[in-house]
Order: C-alpha cells, then sequence, then structure tokens
C-alpha cells in the first residue's frame, strides 16, 4: 500500500482490536493511514481503489477518510492527519492498552459483554465502550 499512495502515507499502522495482543475482535484489519492533509487526500480516492478499497466518506468521524476492502469486509482504511489528534488518540490508545495488559483484560472483557448483550446492535456495542475508551484517552492527554 505504501507504494502505491507514495508521498502520500506518512506513516501506516495496524490499529483497532486485532493490533492488541489477546482482544476479542471481529476479521477485520483495521489500518491507520497518516497523511499530511485531509483535503489533499482526496487526490488519493483513485489509488486506494485500484488497489480494490471502497470509499465510504468521512462516516462519522470529521476529517477521515475511511475505505473499505472485502466481501464479506477483510480490512478498514482509516486515513487521518498525522499531527491531529485523531492520529494520537488512535495510535495512544492502542499502544497503552499493548503497555497496561490489565486495562486490555478489562476492555476484552467489556467487549465480550457488551458483544452478548447488543449481538445485532452494532450502535449501542459502540455506544458501550466509550466510557473506558474515553477514560484511557484522558490519561493520555
Amino acid at each position: 500500500m505504501n507504494g502505491a499512495l507514495g508521498d502520500w502515507a506518512l506513516a501506516i499502522e495496524h490499529v483497532g482490536s486485532t493490533a492488541i495482543p489477546n482482544m476479542p475482535s471481529k476479521p477485520i484489519l483495521d489500518i491507520a493511514i497518516g497523511i499530511r492533509d485531509f483535503d489533499q487526500a482526496f487526490d488519493t480516492i483513485p489509488l486506494m481503489s485500484e488497489l480494490g478499497y471502497n470509499f465510504r466518506g468521512e462516516v462519522g468521524v470529521p476529517r477521515r477518510h475511511f475505505f473499505i476492502l472485502g466481501r464479506p469486509r477483510t480490512h478498514h482504511v482509516h486515513m487521518i492527519e498525522f499531527d491531529g489528534s485523531a492520529w494520537q488518540k488512535r495510535i495512544g490508545f492502542r499502544d497503552f492498552l499493548r503497555e497496561n495488559p490489565v486495562k486490555a483484560k478489562e476492555y476484552a472483557d467489556l467487549k465480550k459483554s457488551l458483544a452478548e448483550q447488543f449481538p445485532k446492535d452494532i450502535s449501542s456495542y459502540s455506544a458501550g465502550k466509550t466510557e473506558f475508551i474515553d477514560s484511557i484517552l484522558a490519561r493520555l492527554g
């Protein structure tokens, strides 16, 4: 992917639950691509399309270019500004859980509980994780 995007990709990171050891997750790989400028990065849409990714817009996350791949879905790409808070939060959250197995276990248990409680309601499942995620992000500053 880095070769296809050339200078557009300042960094490419594996993020999301599959990037955290022993974390329950859907079989979807989340990839964060750090870019310089959100508006200029619209030019990457044809490049990502050539790789088979479908552009979905921001999908509820301001200043994020979101792409998906596969049927069933196998990959999510979150293209966000490298020096922005969204990048820092995404990478910081992942790194915190990698370095803190007790908190990672708490998060894993929460995810399992929410999945059982809301097996077909992704909105409620996601909302149920918000307080935990926000508490970790508050620690990170």
